[in-house]
């Protein structure tokens, strides 16, 4: 069952990807949410991995998609994709950090406080700092490992 939600999200993404188009019918059609009931951190690790390269893709297509998947949820999605355990985590931390990135560069047309509000009721600060110690602890082990402290 594993491996077929993982290949149905690897088509959806091949479908999707490079696609503005494809991405903002995706939008309307309500892709976001149903891909984001496979994005949270009780399902097996290669389902949750397509579903953040699918969801980054948003983050990228248009403004249209950056904002739908605001509306979605999205900040609160790529904040659990924010793993303690970088060195088994690392590809989906980095899609979440970019996606995060891209969204807090938009230019709102309403307050920023509203979104760093959304931000803070996530647990972004906890998220990041956990994410940031491990990422620390990886990069202090391989430099033990080749000789380099």
């Amino acid at each position: 069952m594993v491996l077929s939600y993982a290949r149905l999200l690897q088509v959806l993404n091949e479908i999707t990807r490079d696609s503005t188009e494809i991405q903002e019918s995706a939008c309307l059609a309500g892709l976001i949410p149903t891909v984001m009931g496979f994005a949270v951190p009780d399902r097996p690790h290669e389902i949750r991995m397509e579903a953040a390269k699918f969801l980054h893709q948003f983050c990228h297509s248009s403004r249209m998609t950056l904002h739908m998947f605001i509306a979605c949820r999205g900040i609160t999605i790529l904040v659990s994709f924010l793993e303690a355990d970088y060195k088994n985590h690392r590809e989906m931390v980095h899609l979440a950090i970019d996606g995060l990135w891209q969204i807090f560069k938009l230019q709102w047309s309403s307050s920023r406080n509203d979104l760093f509000r959304i931000a803070a009721k996530t647990g972004i600060l906890l998220r990041l700092i956990s994410t940031l110690y491990s990422l620390n602890e990886t990069t202090q082990l391989a430099a033990i490992s080749t000789g380099g402290i």
